[in-house]
Formats: structure tokens, sequence, C-alpha cells
């Protein structure tokens, strides 16, 4: 997991420690914790796989219904003799262990960006003296502050973005200071367009195509749309237009999905992208949030939805 982790967003991950506790109750239960709090739970059945339910299921299963504890979706604890026929009636079956590591993993991922520390910032930045010496010498020429650099690595890793172009990166940061100054939605912006690649790698389909909802212009374009608070861009929309857009959201995904698309949100503004991203954190929802600005040429994007 932690090698597949540093292939694909470039960051080594901290030591995770396993202890085995009785007391919990119901028995199979685990938590995950991040930092010493609890970031995810769930609850496996010793002797037992799970069944999950596809677009494909063509009938019930006669076994005790079950929930994934990494996504939600149903599914039945079944036997092993029973593996068969839940293939064959369209159902997903996984064992025990596979859902626990494939459960941390996503946890590990979603939460990356806050085990991201100072020094472990530095000792990326000292990683490029043999090879990108020159970026040092910038870096403390320019007075680039640590904590901006962490702030932009950790923004990029929250919405599941590669680091492992470190040198463009950090050019990126270092040319978007001249722009932004330490404005961190700023430089990140800045640097989102310089790796607009492998933003857009990983926001493609299978088909190598971007399947993207956009916003109506009376939604995105008014000036007063979006507000610029130390907490960095946020909506200055009243609860019925947000309930509105999450409910659409919500559902655009869900139909995508059904199809076998993974979609985003494609955005006109930058500080709009930063602002839709923030809400949709609030509600809990994953999506991939792009600005027409980091699409790179060659990409294909195809419009599925408008949103407003």
């Amino acid at each position: 997991m932690r090698k597949s982790i540093i292939t694909d967003l470039g960051i080594n991950v901290p030591g995770i420690n396993f202890k085995d506790n009785t007391s919990f109750r119901p028995r199979g239960r685990y938590i995950i914790r991040i930092k010493g709090a609890k970031a995810a739970e769930g609850v496996l059945k010793s002797g037992y796989l799970l069944a999950l339910k596809t677009p494909n299921v063509m009938a019930d299963l006669d076994a005790e219904p079950a929930k994934d504890p990494i996504f939600g979706e149903d599914g039945y604890w079944i036997l092993e003799h029973m593996v068969q026929d839940a293939q064959m009636k369209g159902y997903q079956v996984l064992e025990p262990l596979s859902i626990l590591i494939t459960h941390l993993d996503v946890v590990v991922r979603r939460n990356l960006h806050e085990l991201i520390q100072r020094q472990h910032v530095k000792d990326l930045i000292q990683s490029l003296e043999t090879d990108n010496g020159v970026l040092l010498e910038e870096i403390k020429k320019k007075e680039i502050d640590l904590s901006l650099v962490q702030n932009v690595i950790k923004q990029l890793l929250k919405e599941g973005i590669s680091i492992r172009d470190l040198p463009t990166i950090i050019e990126g940061i270092i040319d978007g200071k001249e722009i932004y100054q330490n404005h961190v939605d700023g430089v990140t912006a800045f640097v989102r367009e310089c790796i607009s690649k492998v933003i857009c790698e990983s926001a493609k389909n299978p088909d190598g195509k971007i399947y993207a909802a956009l916003f109506a212009d009376s939604i995105e374009l008014d000036a007063d749309v979006v507000n610029n608070s130390y907490q960095g861009y946020l909506l200055n929309w009243d609860l019925d237009l947000e309930t509105r857009v999450v409910e659409q959201v919500q559902r655009v995904f869900k139909q995508a999905r059904l199809m076998g698309r993974e979609p985003v949100l494609l955005t006109r503004r930058k500080d709009f992208r930063f602002a839709i991203v923030r809400l949709l954190e609030r509600y809990q929802i994953e999506a991939k949030v792009l600005c027409i600005s980091e699409l790179a040429p060659e990409i294909v994007v195809d419009q599925i939805a408008y949103i407003e």
C-alpha cells in the first residue's frame, strides 16, 4: 500500500501501527486513526466474505445484509460456498483482508495532507539539491517561506494530485509568489497550471476523455459569488442555492457513474474552483474540480451536464 501511494502521489507515508483490541464490540470492528483521531471505522465478519452489489446485479441473495465500510454500498455477508452463485448474479466478492487494506489505503490517501509537517517539506526540498540545486538557490534568494511550500503541497495532496514532479511544483511556487505573494490559493492555482498534464491525467476516463459538468453563467460569473477570506476562496451563497447546487452535483455524478464514467466539475474561474472544492468538502462529496485554464491542449472534454 505504501509503495502504491509513493508511486501515485510521490510522497512517502509515515509508519502505520496496528493494535489489537479485544474489547471492541461488535466483534470484527476496527478503527482507523489519523494523528490519534478517528478517521474511519468498519466491521468485518469472521468466516464471511462481502458480496457487493454492482449495476449488473440480477437478483438478491439469501444472506445477511451488509454495508461496504468504505463507500457505504449495499451488499451481503456470504459464506465460501455462495461465492460462485453471487458472482454469477453480478456481485463483486471481497475477502475481509482485502476490505481492510483497501479501506486503509483510501483513508490514508484522503488524509495524507494532514500528515505533511514542515520537516517533511524541508526534506523534500533538500532532495532536489543533487539535480536541481538552482531551485534551492532561488528559494533562498527569493525568500520563499517553508509554510507556503507546505500549504501548496497540502492543497495538491488533498485533491489527490501527485507531487512526483516536485521540481516543476517548486518552480511554480517560486514564479507564482511573484504574482500572488503569499496567497496560498493564488500560488496553488498557478502551480496547478504548471502541472496541467498531471491533473488532466488523473481526471481522464479509460477512453481518454474527460466528462465534465459545467456551471451556468448565473451561478459562476456573478462578481460577488466568491469571497476572498483568510481561509481562502469561499462562496457567498445562501443556503437554498447551496443546497440546490449540491443536490444537482450528486445527481449528475450518480448518473455518470452508473454509466461507467467518472466525471469532473469544470469551472471558468480559478477562485470559483477553490470555493466549489471547499463546498463539496463540507458535504463530504468526492468529486474532482478542474478549471478550464488547467486543461492540457490535447485533452478531449465531453460536456455531460449543466449545473444551474
